[in-house]
């Protein structure tokens, strides 16, 4: 038997929904600047993280057209790279950058 919510339960619980995903590093944009071979992603929280393809060793090899063809998941919580068959979460990604940044 499925268990009803009140009106304000379930605004609590979106409330608190959307604080968890606004504390989890979630994309808004990302790009790739093969000049560079940078990537930059927009965070929903407000700033961005920059990044060289060399910091990600997964993505050694690829080509500058590979890394180009990069698109953000609907929720924005993940990097995928069709050309790579290659997925990455945002909120690990951000937390490796910042771990190596020590």
């Amino acid at each position: 038997m499925a268990r009803e919510f009140s009106e304000s339960e379930l605004e609590a619980m979106y409330r608190e929904a959307e604080q968890a995903r606004q504390a989890t590093p979630t994309a808004t944009a990302i790009q790739y600047d093969a000049d560079s071979h940078r990537f930059t992603i927009t965070l929903l929280a407000g700033g961005k993280v920059s990044f060289d393809v060399a910091q990600v060793p997964e993505l050694a090899g690829a080509t500058s057209g590979q890394l180009a063809d990069v698109e953000l998941s609907p929720s924005g919580g993940g990097i995928h790279w069709p050309q790579l068959d290659m997925d990455i979460s945002v909120a690990g990604l951000v937390m490796d950058l910042v771990a190596g940044e020590g």
